[in-house]
């Protein structure tokens, strides 16, 4: 007697509670190795952007001069998602260059479904124009 009632103050976490845990540690893995690419891609990004802003007369060379620097980097950090063609806007005010990057990085998940980043890197380089 002194067994039973013991044995039902014992808790603990059933087969099917232990299912539900290991399903969303499961989840949230698979979730963050779809989700993680795509936040790096955008530290890259910045990265190569801020790095070329550094290099010595970039603010006078034209957009396909800029566009070629960049894709070095890029070609260096393996950034595949950026098209510079398209994504690459250079603007000139006086004696400032600014430098932007805008793109979207598209990531499938689920059958149809997809996350979508949406980043915009600037940067203003002086001494242009």
């Amino acid at each position: 007697m002194i067994m039973n009632k013991s044995k039902r103050l014992q808790k603990g976490v059933t087969v099917w509670g232990m299912i539900a845990v290991a399903g969303l540690i499961i989840f949230f893995a698979l979730l963050g190795m779809k989700l993680v690419p795509g936040v790096i891609d955008g530290f890259k990004v910045k990265t190569a952007l801020e790095k070329l802003s550094r290099q010595p007369g970039i603010a006078s060379k034209s957009k396909t001069q800029i566009a070629d620097a960049l894709d070095k980097y890029f070609e260096i950090d393996e950034i595949r998602s950026v098209d510079l063609k398209t994504d690459l806007i250079v603007e000139r005010r006086g004696r400032v260059t600014i430098i932007t990057v805008d793109y979207e990085y598209e990531e499938p998940m689920i059958y149809n479904m997809y996350v979508i980043f949406k980043h915009q890197h600037s940067v203003e380089v002086f001494g242009g124009g």
